[in-house]
């Protein structure tokens, strides 16, 4: 049996996965807010240490936060909110991959998949976006913060994935798809075409290259 570790697996995307890969046969670690605190170096070793070498196939970077309300204003205007976005999509996400790499190295996949947002590419600076710039700008950090991954550890692929525009909290109402649709073509990429994933690309949840 395969092992995959989701990060924000309490509502969301995350919790789709969860649904998926369970559904599906997978061990799954399912990591939500009551058992890990994502901006908390203890927390994040208390999990470590927890699962210490126990194989991971899969880690999926899910955790994330908007820096406002989906559907409008207002946004943030403090250090302390902004500091707080980059620690969640940014810090976190880069330092449970870096102390997983010894599970990573014992899963037979060998692979970290975090989830960031085509709001990252300098392509979708339009107004909205620059509105919400803390956001796009942390995901642009953890694409370069998870390319670096890569560099240091080129025997785990790395990949980047924008899971749609999705009806979430985050996403919001107006928001295209629900949250299975875009967890089961997640899924489908690991699972189906884990070989053909784009290491240090960002795509989207069919498998579409989006320009960094």
């Amino acid at each position: 049996m395969k092992t995959v570790l989701i990060t924000g697996a309490g509502s969301g995307v995350g919790k789709a996965l969860k649904d998926v890969f369970s559904k599906n046969g997978w061990e799954t670690i399912a990591l939500r807010h009551q058992n890990v605190e994502i901006t908390d170096q203890k927390s994040i070793e208390n999990v470590v240490t927890k699962y210490h070498e126990k194989p991971i196939d899969v880690l999926i970077n899910c955790v994330g936060v908007y820096d406002g309300p989906a559907d409008g204003d207002p946004t943030l205007t403090t250090i302390e909110g902004f500091t707080h976005v980059f620690q969640v999509n940014t810090i976190g996400p880069k330092i449970f991959a870096d102390l997983f790499v010894p599970n990573l190295l014992l899963g037979k996949e060998k692979l970290v998949v975090t989830i960031s947002s085509i709001m990252s590419t300098l392509a979708k600076l339009d107004e909205y976006a620059a509105q919400h710039w803390s956001y796009g700008a942390s995901k642009m950090a953890v694409n370069y913060a998870m390319l670096s991954f890569n560099k240091v550890h080129p025997e785990i692929k790395s990949v980047l994935i924008h899971p749609g525009w999705v009806k979430t909290k985050l996403g919001g109402k107006d928001a295209l798809i629900e949250p299975e649709e875009s967890a089961n073509g997640i899924y489908k990429l690991i699972t189906n075409h884990q070989s053909d994933l784009p290491n240090g690309k960002l795509i989207d949840y069919e498998g579409k290259i989006i320009g960094l």
